[in-house]
């Protein structure tokens, strides 16, 4: 979105609207942000256990564990571009919406 875009969607809902949206947008990250946490902390234990099966020379259970430590490691990826975008939107949303408060003074 540019900030044309941005302009004209403050004419038509009001600068007070985008107000309210920052609370679900700073909610969304922060969710997240905690989940990308969970997921790191999840990955670590994984890769505990892919270590502990694999010295105990059960090969089996250290495949498990390593398939799910991809998968984990894949949502983590994910979750983190995600992230990255979510902060730029947000920073943009504030920046945006100073702008436009500066355009209404």
């Amino acid at each position: 979105m540019t900030f044309n875009d941005f302009h004209h969607r403050v004419r038509r809902m009001g600068l007070r609207h985008l107000y309210d949206e920052l609370p679900r947008r700073r909610n969304r990250l922060q969710s997240l942000l905690s989940r990308v946490g969970a997921g790191e902390r999840h990955a670590i234990a994984l890769e505990c256990r892919v270590a502990v099966y694999h010295d105990l020379g059960n090969r089996s259970d250290a495949y498990r564990e390593a398939l799910e430590l991809d998968e984990v490691r894949r949502e983590l990826n994910d979750d983190r571009a995600t992230a990255r975008r979510l902060q730029v939107e947000y920073r943009q949303h504030v920046e945006w919406i100073a702008r436009m408060e500066a355009r209404a003074v």
